[in-house]
């Protein structure tokens, strides 16, 4: 029997299928793989690299609601994979990279940014609001001190962080950060009150009352890595629950503890003792909030933000100190059933959830080869899946056969299957914000991954066919030497040709042949320039990575003059395919004022029968919305021809129909 791959040794095949895909160093994809996984961990929000590291700055990072600038810069010795390194070895390296930030920063404060290079853009729409710097150095040698100050950088506090091998290999086994470990004995009574242990003693839980200030703090402190088995990219404040937080912070503080449903914590250690008689938390470590994330950016972003007092808030808290055995499994049961006003679904923690499950049965399946011979795709569910099932094989001497069945090019992981499925759903803008986020969005589309769903083969075949064209797409765009931005240009191209094929394209086809076809390719040479150069020229004075990331640059982007080829369209897809669709505007119009109301319905009306059977019948043959929303839209098509009124409700759920027909490039024809 072969011996188990370690995880070091998993994290070191990565880096070296990474680097033979792409062509690139060793040491330039352990830096690649290196991101991936602290952006999985939520140390990152989404790495910008700059094309070639600008001296010993590998990439930068931004955290809008810390007000954290990440330095990431790389220690990386071809032949001491693990080896222990002393941390004056680093030193050369750290104060070159500090050097060459406040220069850059400084020069960015100045306005020298026009017509500058990307860093210097980059840092100009953000460097007015830094607060704190953090320099990440990622090595793949072993250090014993990982974390330190470095003093004042460009006016902020700053300090190191080095992330060995150690820590990202068993990254990849966790997809979780380093362990957090909080300090309460600065806290008024030298630590927090508890009620506790209650429970058994390998699963103990403790009850706590939280000061608002001290919430807000951690997550200034650590960001969205304390956040670790929580969905971190859904923070926004824009909701209706946030909202009302908010609200109630400013106006009610003192009511705020009554009014919220509080937070779930996990920890793997805990310190007490007994100060004044009363017992006390002192020390947590491995802290986690499983649940309660929007009470946890709201209470920071109320401090941080808007300059609230938390001086009389508090929140009750349930901390639960896991068994070192299955702590992932019990932190994932521990989320899904703890009570919050705005709950984890199991979709949020997607290695686990049913619907990539399904992805990874189907990929070890479903044969693409035209004579049955096992041509595969590897979809991988959890981070390096395939180097260790490689690793496997060659173990067990059934290397060349692995090899017949899976190539590295043809294989894919969650994020990048978000990534091509929402580019595909005309979500350009979300793909441009970086791996996770377009995983997190991706969860919560409506009918989604999210709702419990599986894949059935169909989807999947499609799938791969996204997989293809996203490829073959980023393939052409490499080759054309735009001037970097290459991922945002794939995304915004595969987009824009989606909305102008109105989804008429043979998905069907380019999976059976594995090709995404002459049309296909002529299509995206012919559009990426003129995308290429509309985002350059409407980013203006910002950033393009950064204006790449909002809903106006796609808006711009689709008022590009363009008209695909008949080829592309002539597809007709059946009725009954299996589709992944996307609420739009659903908060909006369930809040709808009265005026608003009135404006729906002369929408609606306004349409025309002729229109709605039209969109009734697109709808059905490229299997664009949900069967029962094609129902309203024939349904609305035969009331308009016989002059009767529609509900309120099938008013709402026009609007709806109108809005998602619209957004992916239906357009009735008149006459």
């Amino acid at each position: 029997m072969a011996e188990p791959i370690s995880p070091l040794d998993t994290l070191r095949s990565m880096v070296e299928i990474s680097a033979e895909d792409e062509c690139v160093p060793v040491a330039q994809a352990f830096t690649g793989q290196s991101m991936a996984l602290l952006e999985e961990a939520g140390e990152l929000n989404g790495p910008e690299r700059f094309g070639a590291p600008v001296g010993r700055i590998d990439a930068l990072d931004w955290d809008a609601d810390t007000g954290r600038l990440t330095v990431i810069v790389t220690d990386f010795a071809h032949s001491r994979w693990g080896d222990v390194r002393e941390r004056l070895e680093l030193l050369p390296v750290v104060n070159e990279a500090v050097a060459q930030i406040t220069r850059l920063i400084t020069a960015s404060r100045r306005g020298a940014v026009a017509g500058a290079e990307r860093i210097l853009s980059y840092l100009g729409d953000v460097s007015k609001d830094i607060r704190a710097i953090r320099l990440i150095a990622v090595s793949n040698g072993s250090y014993e001190v990982q974390q330190g100050t470095l003093g004042d950088v460009a006016d902020a506090p700053a300090e190191l962080a080095i992330w060995d091998a150690g820590d990202l290999a068993t990254a990849i086994q966790h997809t979780a950060a380093r362990q957090q470990t909080a300090d309460f004995r600065d806290q008024p009574e030298g630590g927090i009150r508890i009620l506790g242990p209650i429970g058994e003693r390998d699963l103990s839980s403790y009850l706590m009352v939280l000061p608002g200030d001290l919430i807000a703090d951690l997550y200034q402190a650590h960001g969205a890595s304390i956040l670790g088995r929580n969905i971190r990219a859904f923070l926004q404040v824009s909701n209706r629950v946030n909202k009302g937080i908010r609200q109630s912070l400013k106006e009610t503080p003192s009511s705020f503890f009554a009014f919220n449903n509080g937070l779930s914590l996990t920890a793997t250690t805990l310190k007490r003792a007994i100060v004044g008689g009363q017992p006390v938390v002192t020390e947590i470590t491995g802290l986690e909030i499983v649940n309660g994330g929007q009470t946890t950016a709201s209470l920071h972003n109320a401090k941080y933000h808007d300059g609230v007092s938390l001086a009389n808030v508090w929140v009750q808290a349930k901390l639960t100190v896991l068994p070192a055995v299955d702590s992932d499994d019990m932190a994932l049961q521990i989320a899904r059933f703890a009570n919050s006003q705005s709950p984890v679904r199991m979709g949020d923690l997607t290695s686990n959830n049913r619907f990539f499950q399904s992805i990874e049965q189907l990929s070890r399946t479903v044969d693409f080869s035209e004579d049955k011979t096992g041509r595969l795709w590897f979809f991988e569910r959890t981070r390096g899946q395939f180097a260790t099932e490689a690793a496997a094989a060659r173990g067990l001497g059934a290397e060349a056969r692995f090899k017949r069945k899976y190539e590295r090019a043809r294989r894919f992981d969650k994020a990048a299957l978000a990534k091509f499925e929402l580019a595909w759903l005309q979500m350009p803008h979300v793909v441009a914000a970086g791996a996770e986020k377009s995983l997190a969005i991706f969860m919560n589309l409506e009918h989604g991954p999210g709702s419990a769903g599986v894949a059935d083969e169909k989807y999947y075949r499609r799938l791969v066919a996204k997989a293809v064209l996203w490829a073959e797409t980023d393939k052409i765009i490499g080759a054309l030497d735009l001037g970097g931005y290459k991922a945002v240009d794939v995304g915004y191209t595969m987009a824009l040709i989606s909305n102008r094929t109105a989804g008429r394209l043979d998905l069907d086809a380019v999976a059976q042949r594995q090709d995404s076809g002459e049309a296909w390719r002529t299509a995206v040479t012919s559009l990426a320039p003129t995308i290429h150069e509309n985002l350059i020229r409407n980013a203006g004075a910002r950033n393009v990575s950064s204006w790449s990331k909002t809903a106006a640059a796609w808006s711009a982007v689709q008022d590009i003059d363009w008209t695909p080829d008949a080829t592309l369209t002539s597809y007709r897809p059946a009725a009954d395919e299996t589709r992944v669709t996307v609420a739009v505007g659903q908060s909006a119009i369930g809040l709808a004022a009265s005026h608003e109301d009135v404006e729906a319905r002369e929408r609606v009306e306004e349409y025309g029968s002729q229109a709605w059977f039209q969109l009734s019948s697109w709808a059905k043959e490229t299997d664009n919305l949900q069967g029962w929303q094609r129902g309203i839209a024939f349904s609305l098509g035969r009331m308009l021809a016989s002059n009767k009124t529609p509900t309120a409700k099938q008013v709402t759920q026009a609007v709806k129909i109108l809005d998602e027909a619209s957004r992916l490039g239906f357009v009735p024809k008149r006459g």
